[in-house]
C-alpha cells in the first residue's frame, strides 16, 4: 500500500509542475491544459482504469493460486478488450481533437479560439492514450503478483523525466509540448516495466502477435475513414460530428471482428 500511495502522490506533484510550467504562456493556458487533460482522462477512466480495476481481483487470484496459463489468458484477453475500446478513443481525440473541445465547451467567454489551442493540447495527451493503457496493464500484472514496489519506482522516474521533457518540449512546441512530454514519459515508464517483467516476475506477453497486428490494421483503415468523415462534416453544425464518432467504433470493430471471422473460417477450410 504505500508504494502505491507514493506512485498517487507523485502524479499529484507531476500535474502541479504541468500547471506552473503552462501558466507560463498567459491567460488561459492553465484552463486549456486542464480541459484537454479532463478530455483525455474520460476516455482513459472509462475503458481503462474501472475495467482493469474489475478484473484485478481475478488476476490476484489466478496467480495467488499459481495458475501461471490462466493469468496469462486473462492478461491477452484483458488486453485485447481494452484495446478494442481505446484504439477507436484515441482516433476519435486525435483527429477531432478540436471538435470535441467545440462541442463541450464553446459557449459564454469560452471561444473558438481558445478550443483550438486546447484541441492541439489534446492531440498531445491522445498520443499517448493507448500507451497510458497498457502501461497500467503492466502496473497491475505487477500489483497482482505482489510487487509494488518497482512500479513505484518506476512512476517516480518517470516524473522526473517528465518534467525535464516538459521543460525542453514546451520551450520548442509552447504549451502543447507539456502534453507531449506527458506521453513521451509514459512510453518510457511502459518500456521500463515490460522489460524488467521477466526478471520482476515472468515473461508475460501483453497480447498475441495476431490480435496486435488486427488492430493495428484496423485502426490504420478507421483512422483513414475517420479523416474523411471529419473533412465531409467539416462544412455543418460541429455537433454533426458526433455522428462521425459512433461510425468510427462502429468500422472499427467491424474490421476487427470481420478479419477474425475470415481467418476463423480460412483455418477450417484448411482442416477439411
Amino acid at each position: 500500500m504505500p508504494p502505491m500511495l507514493l506512485s498517487s502522490g507523485l502524479l499529484q506533484i507531476n500535474t502541479l509542475v504541468d500547471n506552473q510550467v503552462a501558466s507560463g504562456f498567459g491567460t488561459g493556458s492553465v484552463t486549456a491544459l486542464s480541459l484537454a487533460s479532463k478530455v483525455n482522462g474520460l476516455a482513459y477512466t472509462v475503458f481503462s482504469t474501472s475495467l482493469m480495476q474489475i478484473i484485478y481481483s481475478t488476476m490476484t487470484k489466478a496467480y495467488m493460486k499459481g495458475n501461471k496459463k490462466e493469468f496469462k489468458d486473462i492478461v491477452e484477453k484483458q488486453t485485447k478488450m481494452i484495446l478494442m475500446f481505446i484504439v477507436p478513443c484515441f482516433i476519435i481525440l486525435f483527429n477531432f481533437s478540436i471538435e470535441i473541445i467545440s462541442i463541450l465547451f464553446v459557449r459564454g467567454s469560452y471561444t473558438q479560439d481558445n478550443a483550438i489551442i486546447a484541441g492541439e493540447i489534446l492531440k498531445g495527451y491522445a498520443l499517448g492514450l493507448p500507451v497510458y493503457v497498457l502501461r497500467d496493464i503492466c502496473m497491475y500484472i505487477y500489483y497482482s503478483a505482489k510487487n509494488s514496489k518497482f512500479p513505484s519506482l518506476v512512476t517516480g522516474i518517470s516524473v522526473f523525466i517528465n518534467i525535464g521533457l516538459n521543460l525542453l518540449l514546451s520551450y520548442f512546441m509552447g504549451i502543447k509540448g507539456v502534453a507531449y512530454a506527458t506521453s513521451l514519459a509514459a512510453v518510457f515508464s511502459l518500456l521500463l516495466l515490460v522489460i524488467f517483467m521477466k526478471k520482476k516476475i515472468e515473461e508475460i506477453r501483453l497480447i498475441s502477435f495476431k490480435n496486435m497486428l488486427i488492430i493495428l490494421v484496423s485502426g490504420l483503415i478507421t483512422w483513414k475513414i475517420g479523416i474523411a468523415l471529419r473533412n465531409l462534416l467539416a462544412e455543418y453544425n460541429v455537433w454533426f460530428n458526433v455522428f462521425a464518432f459512433v461510425c468510427v467504433f462502429i468500422v472499427f470493430w467491424i474490421i476487427a471482428y470481420g478479419i477474425e471471422f475470415i481467418e476463423k473460417v480460412l483455418k477450417k477450410m484448411r482442416k477439411q
